[in-house]
């Protein structure tokens, strides 16, 4: 994914952010032929707001294949491994 599809669904994951409240929290994966976290878990208040959004706008395309297994297996990976249970999850 690149150019204008890329930078729509940048805009949209920073509407999907900017709607969060301070309780809730966010892990970006990428995905391409590998999965990577781009950051941890991090609560969506106004501090964590400001860095996912800046992780969101650093986020490239340069890979054309997209291996969505692999980071659907991370983000479960992300979620068992948490630190912290709140009961929406």
């Amino acid at each position: 994914m690149s150019g204008s599809k890329l930078t729509l669904v940048k805009k949209s994951m920073e509407f999907m952010v900017s709607q969060l409240g301070p309780n809730n929290r966010v892990c970006l994966i990428m995905f391409g032929d590998s999965a990577s976290r781009v950051c941890p878990l991090t609560c969506t208040n106004e501090n964590g707001k400001k860095i996912l959004i800046k992780k969101i706008n650093q986020i490239g395309c340069v890979i054309l294949k997209s291996e969505v297994q692999k980071g659907l297996s991370l983000a479960l990976n992300v979620l068992a491994l948490r630190r912290y249970v709140n009961l929406m999850t």
